[in-house]
């Protein structure tokens, strides 16, 4: 009987320097394979949109022309009029992983069949990372112009978040706070006020505060 008891008690023995012995032989192995895999995550490896081709897609009849997402949230879309009709722009709605958000700011109007028009909004509040890849959806409810009946018309974007615009790159454009009403000047951003023949929306967009028929005034 009490060979039976040294026996099971040294089967068991065996058992467990068994297992130590697989612990120090193959636990480095496993836990390189985990840090490793966990590197690879952490930049983005295994993210499969960073392999999908930019998408921008609103339908045959608002076709999009081109699109940009900056770090500072701004999206920026150029979109075509394919109805037939001239449309009017009555608000804009942007889904994203970072919430729904109502565009501010004026919608375009009058948009004869045909022509183009520019969709801006600050989709985030906090500082998107560069090079990532962004998937959002834009609901662009419109009116034909004269009309009161409401339509919306979905889209989808994927694209890569580039470097934000700035008030001093030469460029008419949006960015932090709002889009500017002249090239580097004007609007609800923090740039400069703009000077005398430039374009503007307000007087507040004016150095001399005065705007008359979308254009800057003299003192």
């Amino acid at each position: 009987m009490q060979r039976n008891n040294k026996t099971g008690r040294r089967g068991k023995n065996i058992k467990a320097q068994a297992a130590i012995e697989f612990l120090v032989t193959y636990g480095w192995a496993i836990l390189g394979v985990m840090i490793t895999v966990g590197v690879l995550s952490y930049f983005g490896i295994f993210n499969t949109q960073k392999y999908v081709n930019d998408v921008c897609y609103f339908g045959d009849q608002m076709t999009c022309e081109d699109y940009i997402l900056h770090q500072d949230g701004w999206s920026s879309l150029t979109l075509r009029n394919n109805f037939g009709v001239p449309i009017d722009v009555t608000n804009v709605i942007v889904k994203s992983d970072y919430g729904t958000i109502a565009c501010t700011g004026p919608c375009s109007t009058n948009i004869a069949a045909g022509n183009t028009f520019e969709v801006n909004c600050d989709m985030a509040s906090s500082a998107l990372t560069m090079n990532n890849k962004i998937k959002y959806s834009e609901i662009i409810t419109f009116e034909r112009t004269g009309s009161s009946n409401l339509h919306n018309q979905t889209g989808d974007v994927l694209t890569v978040v580039q470097k934000s615009n700035t008030c001093s790159d030469g460029v008419q454009n949006c960015h932090d706070t709002g889009c500017e009403t002249d090239v580097d000047c004007g609007g609800t951003t923090s740039c400069q006020r703009c000077q005398f023949n430039h374009k503007c929306l307000q007087n507040s967009d004016c150095a001399s505060n005065k705007c008359n028929l979308a254009i800057c005034q003299l003192y």
